[in-house]
C-alpha cells in the first residue's frame, strides 16, 4: 500500500478563455463544457474513493484585472451551477463549500452559493471546496492577522505557533493539504494557488484546456500519482 495515499486532489482549471476563443462557440456552450469538466472531476474522485477535491475557479488577481462584464458572467455561471446541480451533488454525497473573498460576490451569487452549501452540508462521501475570488498570498496574510490578534488577546503564545497551528488559521483549514495538484492549460505554475498547503504536493501540468478534461484523463493522473515517490523535505 502506498505510504501516502491519494486523499486530496486540487485542480487549477486553466484554459477556459482559450478554449472558447479557439472554438468560437457561444457562451452557453462554453459554460456547459466547463461544468461538464467539473462534473467529470467529481466522478473521477468518487470512482477512486478520494475524500477531498479543491477547484481553483477565480483568483483575486483576475477579479482586479478583468473587465467587470467578465466577472459578472462568471458569477452568473457559478450561480447557475449551484442551482442546477445541487440535487446531483446531494445524491452523490458531495459536500460543496466556497473559499474566497465572499464579500466581493454579487448578492445573487452569494445566495446561490449559500443555498448549495446548506443543502449539501451533511454529505460526507466527497468534500469539494471551490476557491472563488481567492488568493494564496492573501490567505496567508489573513492568517497572520488572526494569529497577531490571538497573541494580543493572550490566547496564542509565540512558542505555541507551529506550522500545524498556523495552518489552522487558514481559510482552507477544514481539509488536509493537497496530495496532488493538477493544472490544465499547458502552463507550469501555481498562480497563487494554495501556496502554504502546496509545500510537498505532487504537481502535474497538462496540455489539455479545462473544458477538454474528462474523467478518464483525471484517472490517468491518479494512476501516475500512485507510481510517484513523495519526498517530504527533499
Amino acid at each position: 500500500m502506498k505510504s501516502h495515499p491519494l486523499r486530496h486532489v486540487a485542480c487549477i482549471m486553466d484554459g477556459n478563455r482559450r478554449w472558447a476563443a479557439r472554438g468560437a462557440v457561444s457562451e452557453v456552450v462554453h459554460r456547459q463544457k466547463a461544468i461538464d469538466a467539473i462534473l467529470s472531476s467529481f466522478d473521477a474522485c468518487l470512482q477512486r474513493g478520494i475524500s477531498y477535491l479543491s477547484l481553483y475557479a477565480f483568483s483575486l488577481e483576475n477579479y482586479r484585472q478583468r473587465p467587470a462584464v467578465v466577472t459578472t458572467s462568471l458569477c452568473e455561471a457559478v450561480a447557475h451551477f449551484c442551482g442546477q446541480y445541487a440535487d446531483e451533488c446531494l445524491r452523490k454525497g458531495i459536500r460543496v463549500s466556497f473559499i474566497g473573498a465572499r464579500h466581493l460576490y454579487p448578492s445573487f451569487t452569494r445566495a446561490a452559493i449559500e443555498a448549495l452549501e446548506h443543502k449539501t452540508r451533511e454529505a460526507r462521501t466527497l468534500t469539494v471546496q471551490i476557491l472563488f475570488f481567492y488568493g494564496g498570498q492573501q490567505e496567508i496574510v489573513d492568517a497572520v492577522v488572526q494569529c497577531v490578534r490571538e497573541g494580543i488577546a493572550g490566547r496564542l503564545q509565540p512558542e505555541a505557533l507551529t506550522t500545524y497551528t498556523f495552518s489552522q488559521y487558514l481559510s482552507t483549514a477544514a481539509v488536509p493539504a493537497p496530495d496532488l495538484i493538477i493544472r490544465t492549460g499547458g502552463r507550469a505554475r501555481l498562480s497563487n494557488f494554495l501556496l502554504y498547503q502546496a509545500a510537498y504536493s505532487e504537481c502535474m501540468f497538462l496540455s489539455q484546456l479545462w473544458p477538454d478534461i474528462t474523467k478518464e484523463v483525471l484517472l490517468e493522473c491518479f494512476t501516475a500519482y500512485d507510481a510517484a515517490t513523495r519526498n517530504f523535505g527533499a
